[in-house]
C-alpha cells in the first residue's frame, strides 16, 4: 500500500489552509474595488458578491499524479452523497486535468448516450450536467441516484472508459469493480452520532478494489489526511490494526418469534441458545467474569483507612462520618430556605424586625445544633481524615465497577431470553397466540416480514377493505417511511386521507401501550407522515420529476421508498391469499406505483435484453454475419 498523506504527516501540505489564505486576498481586493457599491447593496448583497471557500473541497495534486503515473482507473471514496457529486464537478472544472484523449471521449459519450436511449432516462434532470462529466471521465456513484443511472455508471466503469469515479462506501460493498487505485478523501466518517475513524474491517473492505486481477500487479491505496487534526495513532490504527471480528446482530422480530413459536412452542428458547448471539454472550460474561476478578484483587490490596482511636472500624467510622456530613448538609440547606422566606415575606420597620427575629430564632438554634452535632463526629477534626476519605473513596469506586459489571453480566445473559418472553406476552395479549397455537392474526403475521404487527392490526381493523387504492398507498408509505428531521415536505391536506392516517396512528398507539407494558426494548414506530404528500400525487399518476416539489429527496430515495411499499403490498397479497376482492385491490396499488423507473423489472428486462443482443451479435460474428437456427 502506498500513502499519500500516511506515514510521515509532518511532510503532507495543510492545502486546506493555503486554500483559505489564497482565497483571503482575493476576497480583499474584490471589496477594495466594490467598497462604495456595497454599502449602497446591503450586507445580503455584499455576501453575495463576496467568494467564499467551500469547505467540503480539498485541493489536491494528486488526480495529476496519478495520471502521470499511470494509475488510474480510480475509486475516489466520499463519505456523503454531496461530497461526491461536488467533488466530481470540481476535478471536471479543472482544464489542465484531461483524463480522456479525443477517441476515448467520443466513445464514452457514445456508450453514454446510447445506455441513456436503452434505459429512457434521456429526459431526467441531471444527465446533461452528467454527460458534461462523462466527457472528462469522470463520474459518481451513491444511493441518492435514479437505479437506472447507477447502472449506466456500472457499466461504462466496467468498460475502463471512466477514469475518476467518486463513490460511497456501497460502492465496495456487493459490487465486484475494481479499480487501479483507490482515494480516501478522508479516513474520518460521520456514522450517525459521531465523526470517528474508519474501522479496520471498513477500511479493507474499500481498499481491496485496488487492482484488477489480471492486469495490475499492484494495487494502490491512497488517503487524504488533515496533519492539523490527524494523529499518527488513530490512522495507523485504520490502515494497521487487527480486522475486528463479526459480531452478532441477533434481533428476533415479531413474526420470527411467531414462525420458531410454531414449530418449537416453548422450546423457542431453546433454539435461541445455538444462535451466535449467544455464542458471543458466552464469550462477554466471561470476559467480564476476569475483569471482576482482577478488580477485587486489585481492591483486596488496597489500604483500608485505620482510626487512631481504640476499637474502632475505622472503614465504617469515615464511612458513617460522610454520611452524617451529607444529611447535616441537606438539613442545612433546608434550614437556609426557610430563612430566606422568613426575610422576603416580612416588610420593614421596627416592629417587623422583632417579629422576624422571634420567628428565625428557631432556626439558627437548629443549625448551631447542626454544627454541634457535626463537629462533635470523631472524624470531623481529625488530622488523619483526608488520608481515610482517599482510601474509602478508592475502595468505594473499585466496589462500584464491580457491581457495574455484575449488572452487565446479568443483562447480557437474561436480555434476549427476556425479550422473546417480552414479546411473547405482547402477541398472547394481542390476540396471536394462544396455548401454543397460532391465532388467524398470527398466521397473517408470520406471513409478512417487517411491519408485521402493524400492518396485521390494520388488516383485522377493515383498514384495507374501507380504503380505496391511494388512500391505501399513502397508509403504507406512512408506516415504511423513517423520520427525517430536515429537508423541505410538502404537507398532506387530504382531509379524509388525514383522518384515516390519525385512526391507524391510534391503533400504532395502543401497540405501544401494550409493549411498553412488557418492557419490550424497541417498540413498533410511529407513522411518518412527510412523504404522504409525494405517495398520493404519484399513485394519481404524476410525472417523476415533479416529486420533488412535494419532497426534498434524491430520485434514489424516492424510488428505494416507493419500492419497499411494493414489496410491502406484495407481501400482504401473499399473507392474504383467498381474499380475492382484496388481492385485487393490492394489485391495483401496485400497478399504480410500479411504473417508469420505480418498476426495478423493467430495469432489469433493459439490462437482459442488452446482453440478448450482445450474444447475437457475437453469434453472428462467429458464423460470418448469419445466425443459425
Amino acid at each position: 500500500i502506498q500513502g499519500y498523506g500516511i506515514g510521515k504527516l509532518k511532510h503532507l501540505k495543510n492545502l486546506r489552509e493555503y486554500a483559505k489564505r489564497q482565497t483571503g486576498k482575493k476576497r480583499k481586493t474584490k471589496q477594495k474595488d466594490d467598497s462604495f457599491l456595497d454599502q449602497d447593496l446591503g450586507d445580503k448583497q455584499q455576501n453575495k458578491n463576496t467568494t467564499k471557500l467551500k469547505e467540503d473541497i480539498i485541493e489536491t495534486d494528486l488526480i495529476p499524479y496519478l495520471r502521470k503515473k499511470k494509475q488510474l482507473p480510480c475509486l475516489y471514496f466520499c463519505f456523503s452523497r454531496k461530497r461526491c457529486e461536488s467533488n466530481a464537478h470540481f476535478f471536471a472544472s479543472l482544464h489542465e486535468l484531461k483524463l480522456l484523449d479525443r477517441k476515448k471521449q467520443e466513445q464514452i459519450l457514445e456508450q453514454f448516450d446510447a445506455l441513456c436511449i436503452q434505459f429512457d432516462i434521456v429526459e431526467e434532470k441531471l444527465i446533461t450536467s452528467f454527460r458534461k462529466l462523462i466527457a472528462c471521465g469522470i463520474a459518481y456513484h451513491h444511493a441518492g441516484m435514479l437505479p437506472t443511472l447507477k447502472e449506466v455508471v456500472e457499466r461504462l466503469f466496467t468498460s475502463g472508459l471512466i477514469q475518476l469515479l467518486f463513490t460511497t462506501e456501497t460502492f465496495a460493498v456487493g459490487i465486484n469493480m475494481p479499480a487501479c487505485t483507490v482515494v480516501f478523501d478522508s479516513l474520518e466518517k460521520f456514522d450517525g452520532v459521531n465523526f470517528r475513524y474508519l474501522k479496520a474491517r471498513e477500511y479493507h473492505q474499500m481498499a481491496g478494489r485496488a487492482g484488477r486481477r489480471g492486469i495490475d500487479t499492484v494495487g494502490y491505496v491512497y488517503a487524504q489526511v488533515d496533519p492539523q487534526y490527524a494523529t499518527y495513532t488513530d490512522v495507523s490504527k485504520t490502515i494497521s490494526d487487527k480486522i475486528e471480528p463479526i459480531t452478532s446482530q441477533f434481533n428476533l422480530s415479531y413474526s420470527s418469534i411467531l414462525n420458531l413459536y410454531e414449530k418449537y412452542g416453548d422450546d423457542i428458547y431453546d433454539v435461541y441458545t445455538m444462535s451466535l448471539s449467544n455464542h458471543q454472550n458466552y464469550k462477554r460474561i466471561a470476559d467480564l467474569n476476569n475483569q471482576i476478578t482482577q478488580l477485587e484483587e486489585e481492591q483486596q490490596s488496597l489500604p483500608v483507612p485505620t482510626c487512631i482511636h481504640d476499637n474502632i472500624n475505622g472503614m465504617k467510622q469515615i464511612e458513617g462520618y460522610h454520611q452524617f456530613k451529607r444529611k447535616n448538609a441537606k438539613k442545612r440547606e433546608n434550614l437556609q430556605v426557610e430563612l430566606a422566606t422568613f426575610k422576603s415575606r416580612t416588610s420593614r420597620g421596627k416592629s417587623r424586625k422583632k417579629e422576624l427575629k422571634k420567628k428565625t430564632a428557631p432556626l439558627y438554634r437548629k443549625m448551631k445544633r447542626l454544627n454541634t452535632e457535626l463537629s462533635k463526629n470523631l472524624c470531623h477534626d481529625c488530622y488523619q481524615r483526608p488520608e481515610c476519605t482517599s482510601r474509602y473513596q478508592a475502595i468505594r469506586k473499585t466496589e462500584h465497577y464491580v457491581n457495574n459489571i455484575k449488572k452487565r453480566q446479568t443483562n447480557i445473559a437474561d436480555f434476549q431470553r427476556d425479550q422473546i418472553a417480552a414479546r411473547l406476552n405482547v402477541l398472547e395479549t394481542l390476540g396471536y397466540v394462544e396455548e401454543q397455537k397460532l391465532l388467524p392474526r398470527g398466521n397473517t403475521a408470520s406471513h409478512l416480514y417487517g411491519y408485521e404487527l402493524q400492518l396485521t392490526q390494520l388488516l383485522f381493523r377493515g383498514f384495507f377493505e374501507r380504503l380505496n387504492e391511494d388512500e391505501i398507498n399513502c397508509l403504507l408509505i406512512a408506516i415504511v417511511s423513517e423520520p427525517r428531521k430536515d429537508g423541505y415536505f410538502k404537507r398532506l391536506k387530504h382531509k379524509r386521507i388525514l383522518s384515516i392516517l390519525g385512526a391507524a396512528w391510534n391503533e400504532i398507539v395502543d401497540i405501544q401501550s401494550v409493549e411498553n407494558g412488557h418492557d419490550v426494548s424497541e417498540i413498533t414506530p410511529l407513522l411518518e407522515l412527510r412523504l404522504c404528500s409525494a405517495m398520493l400525487a404519484w399513485s394519481r399518476g404524476c410525472e417523476f420529476d415533479t416529486l420533488t416539489d412535494y419532497a426534498a429527496l434524491d430520485p434514489g430515495d424516492f424510488v428505494r421508498t416507493f419500492r419497499l411499499v411494493i414489496d410491502q403490498l406484495r407481501q400482504i397479497r401473499r399473507a392474504m391469499t383467498g381474499h380475492t376482492a382484496l388481492i385485487d385491490k393490492l394489485n391495483r396499488c401496485i400497478a399504480k406505483i410500479n411504473r417508469d423507473v420505480v418498476d426495478a423489472e423493467r430495469q432489469l428486462r433493459i439490462g437482459q435484453d442488452d446482453l440478448f443482443e450482445d450474444e447475437k451479435d457475437n453469434k453472428s460474428e462467429q458464423n460470418g454475419g448469419e445466425i443459425h437456427g
